[in-house]
C-alpha cells in the first residue's frame, strides 16, 4: 500500500514538472552590454543585467524581462584600464 501511495506521488510531480515545462516559453537569444565606465566588475555585471531587462521589456514586454528567469545565460567581462565592461547574452523567459 505504501509503494502504491509512494509511485503515485512520484508520477503527480513529474506530470506536474512536465506541464510547467511545456508551460514556459522563451524567446530569441537577446545580447547586450553595458557601458565601459564601471570601477568593479561586480557593477559592470549589474549594468548590464539592467541593460539586458530594459532592453527585453521594451522588445517583449514584462513577462520576459526577468534575468533571472532567463535560460542560456551567458556573461563575459574585461577590464580595460581601471573599467570594466560586460557583455552579456540571454533567452528572455516567462
Amino acid at each position: 500500500m505504501l509503494a502504491k501511495s509512494l509511485l503515485s506521488s512520484v508520477s503527480l510531480a513529474l506530470i506536474l514538472t512536465a506541464a510547467t515545462a511545456e508551460a514556459r516559453e522563451c524567446k530569441p537569444l537577446h545580447m547586450d552590454m553595458g557601458p565601459p565606465a564601471q570601477p568593479a566588475q561586480y557593477h559592470a555585471e549589474r549594468v548590464a543585467i539592467h541593460t539586458w531587462e530594459r532592453h527585453v521589456l521594451e522588445l517583449h514586454g514584462r513577462d520576459f524581462a526577468d534575468w533571472e528567469k532567463a535560460e542560456s545565460k551567458k556573461i563575459t567581462c574585461e577590464k580595460s584600464g581601471e573599467y570594466h565592461q560586460c557583455w552579456i547574452e540571454g533567452r528572455p523567459c516567462r
